[in-house]
């Protein structure tokens, strides 16, 4: 995986059916999800960025269902 600047912090959160045994992480190749990001093969960009002091703003968003693809916050 691409290395972060040094004080950078990441967390993913996901579906509490990830992981279980109907879905579970072997059948997910997440290194080759990664490889394809890292050679430009699958654009990886987040359909909104909010900053942490707007939590508010990105949880209506969500809200909304308008929001076409993944939300990051910034902290």
């Amino acid at each position: 995986m691409v290395q972060m600047e040094s004080g950078v912090h990441f967390s993913l959160f996901h579906s509490k059916v990830l992981g279980s045994p109907e879905f579970p992480l072997s059948g997910i190749p997440l290194q080759e999800i990664v490889r394809k990001i890292e050679q430009g093969r699958w654009d990886a960009k987040p359909a909104r960025v909010f900053e942490y002091r707007d939590i508010v703003d990105a949880h209506r968003a969500l809200d909304s269902h308008d929001v076409g693809g993944k939300i990051v916050i910034k902290h």
